[in-house]
């Protein structure tokens, strides 16, 4: 049976090696095609208004850089999503096009 320092050692020499060779390759990789990247960060910026759960952190953190450890949990904690009916009630205007009902 493998004692606990030879399964770090194990894990150490020959696991970590292909993980840090993997998220360097990721980090090298093309986007699928031009505009790619913007698209996705317009999907991230509507993803906050449409989607129940989602925490807008890169709007946050911009905007309040010098908050403590302790205020952003406290704002992770008390964060409430008020843009969702909107969203709710933008995405019926633009798919009434496509009702069966028209």
């Amino acid at each position: 049976m493998l004692s606990p320092d030879d399964i770090q050692e194990i894990l150490t020499s020959r696991i970590k090696p292909i993980i840090t060779k993997n998220t360097l390759l990721k980090k090298k990789q093309e986007p699928y095609y031009e505009g790619y990247d913007l698209f996705l960060s317009w999907r991230n910026g509507i993803r906050v208004h449409s989607e129940t759960g989602v925490f807008p952190t890169e709007l946050l953190l911009n905007r309040s850089p010098n908050v403590t450890e302790d205020e952003w949990k406290y704002i992770v904690a008390n964060y409430k999503q008020v843009t969702g009916p909107v969203a709710v009630d933008y995405l019926s205007t633009v798919n009434r096009a496509w009702s069966d009902n028209n």
